[in-house]
């Protein structure tokens, strides 16, 4: 994905992300197909609220998924799914 609606018909949104100065974390970064990016929460405050933090894409239609990868960046890892 290259934004939040493309390429259409794809979506990507999530419960937070975090926006510094001069860069963003934006949710389709989970779905960009880059090891150079990333959806991250930093800053989510209060801080117990990360445990509930989400990210989807929705695929515009339903279909069969065969397989799916996720990947943690750094030491971060999913626990729940």
């Amino acid at each position: 994905m290259t934004s939040a609606n493309t390429p259409t018909p794809y979506v990507a949104n999530a419960s937070y992300y975090y926006v510094p100065s001069g860069a963003t974390y934006s949710p389709f970064k989970a779905f960009d197909s880059s090891v150079n990016s990333m959806w991250w929460t930093l800053g989510r405050s209060p801080a117990s609220l990360l445990s509930t933090d989400w990210v989807e894409v929705d695929l515009g239609s339903s279909f069969n998924i065969s397989s799916l990868s996720v990947g943690p960046w750094h030491s971060q890892q999913p626990t729940q799914f």
